[in-house]
């Protein structure tokens, strides 16, 4: 993986929004960042999955 799309990744996934990224990446368009995007989206989907299998097992 690129040292960018590391950062665009990291940058992500610690709360940056869309419109930040492409303003510090210097891109014009968001459909750049949006590839980027999908990444986080996998991420966040995983978590959300752990994080219900916790809630659930917490439930009396």
């Amino acid at each position: 993986m690129e040292r960018i799309c590391a950062y665009a990744i990291v940058f992500l996934r610690n709360g940056g929004n869309l419109f930040a990224l492409k303003t510090i990446m210097g891109h014009q368009k968001l459909e750049m960042i949006e590839r980027y995007a999908r990444f986080v989206g996998q991420h966040i989907k995983s978590e959300h999955e752990f994080v219900s299998v916790l809630i659930s097992k917490l439930e009396i």
